[in-house]
């Protein structure tokens, strides 16, 4: 939902908007009005007219790299055009659009969209020297502050979750034991460093060899479809937005993080990771979604995914047992963050996505049997 400055704003936001208007970006323009953008669940985000130009703004906590993250896909016409970038501010071009969670696709049909989206910046260049190469042949460098001495964290998983368990931990007892039990969060801490465990030994195998540059949160409500878009390639009628997650990480992270996320059941992951595995299929698959754009108009809303098995191979690099284990940790990451979000705000929304993490992770893991109350 967005609500418009005139109508009245919470108090929160006047703040950030006082320190929007006085960016270098804006000096000596006419800002006509700022919207609040409230539909995120992490930083706040506004609409910004300047005469018939519109922006996108959104006050980051992760600095740089998501500065940096966000320029590299920009460039690769996986993200919009940033304008600035400095500090604590990212502006970029405003998208009109629709968000993919929204759209008429089916599960399957989105999963194609973001996946294809995905293989496209996990081709991006992210060791030091690639990347400073990179950013100092970027289109919008004259823009933006350079930001050529940072590079992307690699994830660190075994950390993150060690850091969402204390803050649990930290949680006055009484009213922790009103949301989950100490019993379920031992077994959850349990099956957490199993499936560490487990990854420990992988990498020891394959050392790096599949680490690329991540989103991190490919949510379907982090792609928009372009309003009017012209293109003939269905590819580029989606951009990606928030990269305030990303990430050094095996492409195994990125898929079960994916998956788990937008609350894919883990019976699927085969078929997520033929679907990414086989690029010249998934152009195809384009090809016939922008045929059902087509279609749809007409009310004749084509079947995308048929005979899958044949027309894709599972890749020998990208294993179910990796993204398993992924799709797992992930679960619990979520979840975490999730009943973190819902003990400081006290909103059922929260609760809800917490409970439905920890559902998807019964399923694979029946010791981890959590509701949260």
């Amino acid at each position: 939902m967005v609500t418009n400055l005139t109508s009245g704003i919470n108090e929160q936001y006047k703040p950030l908007i006082k320190d929007l208007c006085l960016l270098p970006c804006f000096a000596n323009r006419s800002i006509n009005s700022v919207a609040v953008i409230d539909s995120g669940l992490s930083q706040s985000c506004f609409r910004v007219q300047v005469d018939e130009h519109q922006y996108f703004a959104k006050h980051i906590t992760s600095g740089a790299t998501e500065i940096l993250a966000n320029k590299l896909a920009a460039d690769s016409d996986v993200a919009p055009k940033l304008v600035y970038a400095e500090g604590d501010w990212l502006i970029s071009e405003f998208l009109s659009g629709e968000l993919l969670e929204n759209t008429q696709l089916s599960e399957d049909e989105q999963l194609t969209v973001i996946l294809s989206l995905l293989t496209k910046c996990h081709r991006l260049p992210f060791s030091s020297s690639n990347l400073n190469s990179q950013i100092a042949n970027s289109k919008s460098a004259n823009t933006l502050v350079n930001h050529s001495a940072s590079v992307l964290p690699r994830l660190e998983i075994e950390q993150i979750i060690s850091q969402l368990f204390q803050e649990l931990s930290s949680q006055q007892p009484d009213v922790l034991n009103q949301q989950i039990s100490l019993t379920e969060v031992n077994r959850l801490m349990t099956t957490a460093e199993s499936a560490l465990q487990d990854l420990a030994q992988i990498r020891a195998e394959v050392r790096q060899s599949n680490e690329v540059f991540c989103h991190g949160d490919a949510n379907f409500s982090n792609v928009i479809k372009l309003e009017n878009s012209t293109t003939t390639d269905a590819v580029l009628r989606y951009q990606l937005i928030d990269f305030e997650c990303a990430c050094i990480a095996p492409i195994e992270y990125e898929l079960g993080m994916l998956m788990a996320v937008n609350e894919i059941e883990n019976s699927k992951i085969k078929w997520v990771i033929a679907q990414y595995s086989d690029q010249q299929s998934n152009q195809q698959y384009w090809q016939s979604i922008s045929e059902t754009y087509i279609d749809n108009q007409q009310g004749n809303h084509t079947e995308i995914v048929d005979n899958l098995e044949q027309m894709m191979t599972l890749s020998r690099n990208i294993t179910t047992y990796r993204v398993t284990r992924y799709y797992a940790l992930s679960l619990i990451i979520n979840g975490l963050w999730y009943l973190s979000k819902y003990q400081y705000f006290q909103s059922e929304k929260y609760k809800e996505l917490a409970n439905k993490q920890f559902s998807l992770l019964v399923k694979q893991h029946p010791e981890t049997n959590i509701v949260i109350k």
